[in-house]
């Protein structure tokens, strides 16, 4: 009898640089497979590369009758109040933020490949939604545009720092933060556009993927899951791109098989938490 709800189990750490050469040296993507618990590591991908890797595993354990659970180093949304300021129109759904963020607005162009000069423009946008003279929420060592935190928050109570997750767990750092240690904005603003292009892949090949907790909290008996993690979680060893994404994957092939999993799936939280989280995403791991 199969006791484990996965047979793979995949985690790559990502990269928010601009530049291929300096992609293939961060990115690293950590598998487990055929219950062999030492991970396979492999580095040298960019950003394309790993997307292409990603969707070649899905289509092949798809053909074999296996399920898969992965995830990428970056947030997947973005915390509440940032989708309303920008289209003053309410937040229903995940798929809402990623076309805003893939196709733009009237006012906001995509993001494409010029995350800061995107970042750039809608901290522009915000401050004159919100009426307020200079900031903006997106700032950071990389971000020349905004190098010190401009504190803005402090100035309106309409957009959230950090999302609900990120609260229960703060040695995170939010999205808006472009550049420094422990930062993941360039990486989530490159990442969610990368990812929005796999899903879109997988359901032309008619993959089914649950991306968790988006679609849900009570995930289908088939099909592959999608989540989030945050390495600083589980990453007992060196803080390498390698050991970040071995960690990963050996943590969630571990818990599949103590049929530890399954209660981390369910954090605790309200009835409007559950429903916030939705939208916002929630990292695998925090309670």
């Amino acid at each position: 009898m199969k006791s484990k709800i996965f047979d793979i189990y995949a985690f790559a750490d990502y990269s928010g640089s601009k530049y291929k050469n300096v992609q293939k040296k961060s990115i690293a993507l950590s598998i487990i497979c055929n219950d062999n618990e030492k991970p396979r590591t492999t580095k040298c991908y960019t950003r394309e590369s790993l997307s292409f890797e990603i969707l070649s595993l899905l289509v092949n354990a798809t053909h074999n009758d296996q399920r898969v659970i992965f995830g990428f180093d970056h947030s997947y949304s973005f915390p509440d109040g940032f989708y309303q300021v920008v289209t003053e129109t309410r937040w229903i759904t995940w798929g809402q933020l990623l076309d805003l963020l893939c196709y733009g607005t009237k006012e906001l162009p995509p993001v494409n490949d010029k995350p800061r000069e995107w970042a750039l423009a809608a901290n522009d946008f915000i401050c004159k939604r919100l009426n307020i003279k200079a900031g903006g929420p997106f700032w950071g060592p990389n971000f020349k545009y905004q190098v010190t935190n401009p504190k803005f928050f402090e100035k309106t109570t309409r957009l959230k720092e950090k999302r609900l997750t990120e609260r229960r767990c703060p040695k995170t750092k939010p999205i808006y933060k472009i550049g420094g240690i422990g930062t993941v904005g360039l990486q989530s603003l490159y990442g969610i556009q990368h990812l929005t292009k796999l899903l879109y892949d997988l359901k032309d090949r008619g993959i089914e993927l649950f991306c968790w907790p988006f679609d849900g909290w009570d995930f289908p008996s088939s099909g592959h899951l999608l989540v989030e993690m945050y390495p600083a979680l589980v990453n007992e060893k060196e803080k390498t791109d390698e050991q970040d994404a071995e960690a990963c994957s050996t943590w969630l092939y571990r818990q599949d098989k103590a049929n530890t999993l399954i209660p981390w799936l369910y954090p605790n939280l309200r009835d409007d938490e559950l429903k916030m989280a939705r939208l916002e995403g929630w990292i695998l791991g925090v309670p």
